[in-house]
Formats: C-alpha cells, sequence, structure tokens
C-alpha cells in the first residue's frame, strides 16, 4: 500500500500508463525521506493492472557505474537478445571494424558496448554512441508491447550517464510512442527541447494531511486514533518515512503486549 495522499502522483501515472495524456514522461525528484521508493513500489505494482501486456525495466542508476553500457545491458537481459538484432547488428559492425581490445578479451554484451564506446576521440566517441542508441531504440520501437522503464536514484548516477538520459536517451524516448520513462532521485534531468512537452515533474513534499494518514492507518489495521496520528505527524513534520517507522515500531509493541 502506497503512503497517505500521494494521489495526484498516483493518479497521473495511471493516466501515463493507459495513454489517456500525451506525457510519457514523469520526474520525480524528492529528498531522502519523502517516500519515493514507496511510491515507486506502487508504480510497479500498477503496471500490470492499467497497462496489462507492459513490459516493466526498473534499473537502480546507483548500481550502473558502468555508464551508458548498463542501460542498454539491463534492457537486453529483460526483454531478451533476440529483440535486438539491429542493434547486435550495428555492434558487431563496430567490433568487426578494427576497434582494439586489450588482450583480446570481450565477454558479454556490457563489456563489448563499454569497448565500442572506449574511443579516443571524443567525436569518435559520440559517432559510435549516436549509431548504437539509434539502432537499440529502432529496435524497442519494434517491440510490440508497452515498455514502462523506473529509473531510481537519478542523483547516484554516474555523471556520463546522467547526462546522456537527459540528453540523447529522453530524445530518442520522445520518438518512441510504445515507451514510457519514470525518473526518480533528489535531482532529476532538466527538461530539454527536444522531449519538455512529454514530461511533467512531480516534487514530492513532507505529507501533513492528518485526515490521509488516520485512514492510511486504518487501511493498515493500525490501532492509532486520531489525535495519536496527528501527535505523530506534527511531531515528525510530515516526514512520510519517519512516520511509517513510528507507526511500524509502535504497531508492533502493540501486537507483543
Amino acid at each position: 500500500m502506497r503512503l497517505a495522499n500521494r494521489t495526484r502522483e498516483v493518479d497521473f501515472f495511471k493516466k501515463m500508463l493507459r495513454g489517456e495524456i500525451s506525457q510519457r514522461i514523469l520526474l520525480i525528484q524528492a529528498a531522502s525521506g519523502m517516500g519515493k521508493t514507496s511510491l515507486l513500489a506502487e508504480f510497479a505494482s500498477l503496471c500490470p493492472v492499467h497497462a496489462e501486456a507492459a513490459i516493466l525495466v526498473k534499473i537502480n542508476l546507483k548500481s550502473a557505474q558502468t555508464g551508458i553500457a548498463y542501460i542498454f545491458s539491463k534492457l537486453q537481459s529483460r526483454l531478451g537478445e533476440d529483440s535486438f538484432t539491429k542493434f547486435n547488428e550495428a555492434l558487431s559492425k563496430f567490433l568487426s571494424a578494427g576497434v582494439e581490445v586489450a588482450d583480446n578479451q570481450i565477454e558479454g554484451t556490457e563489456n563489448q558496448i563499454q569497448v565500442v564506446l572506449n574511443a579516443e576521440s571524443e567525436d569518435i566517441r559520440n559517432f559510435r554512441l549516436s549509431q548504437l542508441q539509434r539502432a537499440f531504440f529502432q529496435d524497442l520501437q519494434a517491440v510490440k508491447k508497452q515498455i514502462l522503464m523506473i529509473l531510481d536514484t537519478f542523483n547516484e548516477a554516474p555523471i556520463n550517464l546522467a547526462d546522456w538520459i537527459g540528453g540523447g536517451f529522453l530524445a530518442e524516448v520522445a520518438e518512441s510512442n510504445n515507451i514510457r520513462v519514470v525518473i526518480a532521485g533528489q535531482s532529476v534531468p532538466k527538461p530539454t527541447i527536444e522531449w519538455e512537452d512529454l514530461a511533467d515533474t512531480h516534487c514530492l513534499d513532507r505529507i501533513d494531511d492528518i485526515e490521509a494518514w488516520h485512514l492510511f492507518v486504518q487501511a493498515r489495521g493500525l490501532p492509532f486514533e486520531r489525535e495519536a496520528v496527528k501527535a505523530f505527524v506534527r511531531v515528525l513534520n510530515g516526514n512520510p518515512d519517519a512516520i511509517m517507522k513510528v507507526f511500524e515500531s509502535q504497531a508492533g509493541g502493540w501486537k507483543h503486549e
């Protein structure tokens, strides 16, 4: 169950999934403790309900220390190698065109992509990336199902990856009608002219709605009256994570009495 009073974000997400609005990119910006993780979990649970045939891909950008190659590799792993004929052809073309490989070792798609992008000249690297990117998204556009990508902890992404996501990646998403993207973090990409019309930014703030929290504890069967809920919310300044921890610890003690 989601945290209390994130109705606006959840309603927007449902409409985005069902194609009822033009936006296909949702940016969730939230300081630590504002319940971002719980909200993303709610989004993931709603995917099969509101987009039955959708393919859900969840990526923690904090883990993407190999950068752009990690994103390509994760999507390939989720959708299957057979879905990426154009991309694999482009990758093979670069590898067979004399790209030097230290110790002649290339194991796994992620390592192959890193080799191709490890060009001495920035111009050459950008050219190779643009070619791989175009082929990759052509393959994604050919998938006959909706694809939902949830990218978390954007603020922890390596700089080159963050720049690419806010640039080439989202520019390609804007051209791909079957792709929906949620990007969340303490910071999020700044909209560019290529995709800003298809994006909406939601900043998560504290939740100090007493009635919403009271309904929340009732729905979960937690043993708190309205006045107790009010006290917790006010003392903790509406911080969702802190409030949840108090509710859970207090309820746990109550169950063991």
